[in-house]
């Protein structure tokens, strides 16, 4: 009965809830931009990717009478690198209990692992 969404109507992108199809109260949950909103499976949470990339978490009461939803306010739960933050699509998705997350992000090709090879291993584990 409730719908999470990202808008610009304030100028920049921000995450509200609504009741849907109506009638009833929005409100903003974002504090300053977000995209990407998903609700926890309960719907008492819900998560959003913030302008610096960090996930956030915003606790929601959503009323039964068609009221302006209570919310708490946002926590940073961690930094993310999403793939595409901007993108049309969610790139992450989250685990029913709301303490996980699977997310789609971008592999940093300046940084390396280092390989290390190694040749006649079994060389080695001959007794001398």
């Amino acid at each position: 009965r409730w719908i999470a969404y990202r808008t610009n109507e304030s100028g920049q992108d921000e995450i509200y809830v609504q009741a849907f199809p109506g009638p009833g109260g929005k409100a903003r949950v974002s504090a300053e931009g977000g995209s990407q909103p998903r609700w926890r499976r309960n719907g008492k949470e819900l998560f959003y990717i913030a302008p610096d990339n960090r996930l956030m978490a915003v606790p929601v009461a959503l009323p039964s009478n068609g009221q302006a939803p209570n919310v708490g306010a946002p926590v940073a739960l961690f930094s993310t690198v999403l793939a595409s933050r901007g993108a049309p699509k969610h790139q992450y998705a989250v685990a029913p209990d709301g303490q996980r997350f699977l997310m789609v992000v971008s592999a940093d090709e300046t940084i390396a692992s280092p390989i290390t090879i190694v040749q006649n291993w079994l060389a080695g584990l001959r007794a001398p």
